[in-house]
């Protein structure tokens, strides 16, 4: 899964991370830019490859977006949650 996310996130900003490192420590934000717009986009782009909804309150959402780490964890436990019948995750 996170090179699925790795390539989501290459296809959307490919001029900007075309030659970035992109770790689970990677910082969306601080390290690769990636801006409280352009998370929105990200989380579109995610919900409609994984087929899942994030139903986080905005606190969560933060910290889901902080890392490439932190981002996979959360669609896993959504993809986890929807499996049991429960669209979206609240953490």
């Amino acid at each position: 899964m996170d090179q699925q996310i790795v390539e989501i996130l290459r296809t959307a900003f490919d001029a900007r991370l075309r030659n970035a490192v992109i770790t689970n420590e990677s910082r969306l934000e601080d390290d690769l830019g990636i801006d409280s717009m352009e998370k929105i986009e990200l989380q579109v782009m995610i919900e409609d490859k994984f087929r899942i909804r994030f139903s986080v309150d905005e606190t969560d959402f933060l910290e889901a977006f902080g890392t490439l780490g932190s981002l996979t964890d959360c669609v896993a436990r959504i993809k986890a949650n929807s499996a049991d019948g429960v669209d979206g995750v609240t953490t």
